[in-house]
């Protein structure tokens, strides 16, 4: 039970004297904002990622190869910034 790390904070601060009880209506706009923000920018990431993809599939198809030579650039961006995070 106690293995869980969000039982054992609560279990600390009833051990320390502090009322948990009103923990369950907690509202902070500003992390929710926060989750949401970035929520939001991994997803975009994600579709930037796949639409450089599809992108680089269908450019050597047309011939087009200076679109092929930047979708290359835009898809190693975006995979340096996947393993940065």
């Amino acid at each position: 039970m106690l293995n869980d790390p969000l039982v054992r904070a609560k279990y600390m601060l009833n051990k320390a004297g502090y009322d948990t009880a009103d923990l369950q209506t907690l509202n902070n706009p500003a992390l929710l904002r926060m989750e949401l923000e970035e929520q939001m920018t991994m997803r975009l990431r994600y579709y930037n990622m796949e639409f450089t993809l599809q992108r680089l599939s269908v450019s050597p198809e047309q011939g087009d190869y200076h679109q092929v030579k930047e979708n290359i650039v835009k898809l190693q961006f975006w995979q340096n910034i996947q393993q940065a995070i």
